[in-house]
């Protein structure tokens, strides 16, 4: 039992209420069985509990849970744009004393590197599946960007990209380097060319 209930917490998104464990292993939450599972969580050391009295939102949190992953269940339950003070303050308060001794540039350095975050242009932190929640003219985007690119017949980073699309009357107010690369990549019509640095692709005949 304790092996099965571990492997749950472990796989499932972090954090899992008490009472979600009981719905997946088909235990009420009231009564002997229910007294059991708690017993065998709280025998699991590396199984954090917030808070340590049993409740049907006790979060279970297996201990081996890594930040990205944190971060990301983070970012789907508030699901709109956080600032890196906003992004720790809503970890801390999910996930206890698991993260709380990382550092603030750690937390930077994670969100910085993963592919699956994004920084939009007020320097908050969103995940690339909840780009389309920006509004953004994605299609238009990729069509100037591809004008430029196919006269230039350069790569170019991003950043510099943003320039050239502004320098040609084209600006978008929530477009990021990080964002209009998440875009390009998209779109077979580009190909990347080191780290947010792209050119057209071009045809084989």
């Amino acid at each position: 039992m304790q092996a099965l209930v571990q492997r749950i917490i472990r796989r499932a998104t972090p954090p899992l209420l008490f009472v979600r464990l009981g719905e997946i292993l088909d235990i009420p939450a009231t009564g002997e069985l229910a007294d059991k599972l708690w017993q065998t969580c709280y025998a699991l050391p590396n199984v954090l509990r917030l808070p340590e009295e049993r409740s049907p939102t006790t979060r279970l949190i297996h201990r081996s849970c890594r930040l990205e992953r944190a971060l990301v269940a983070t970012a789907r339950e508030v699901n709109r744009p956080l600032p890196l003070y906003e992004f720790q303050w809503e970890l801390n308060e999910r996930f206890g004393p698991l993260f709380a001794t990382g550092s603030f540039d750690e937390l930077r350095r994670c969100l910085e590197q993963s592919q699956l975050f994004l920084r939009n242009t007020a320097d908050e932190f969103i995940l690339d599946i909840h780009l389309d929640q920006l509004g953004l003219d994605a299609d238009g985007i990729r069509r100037a960007c591809a004008e430029i690119l196919s006269e230039s017949k350069e790569i170019v980073g991003c950043e510099d990209l943003l320039e050239r699309l502004e320098a040609d009357g084209k600006s978008w107010e929530e477009l990021s380097p990080d964002i209009l690369a998440s875009l390009m990549r998209a779109d077979a019509t580009f190909q990347e060319v080191g780290c947010d640095r792209f050119r057209v692709k071009t045809c084989k005949h």
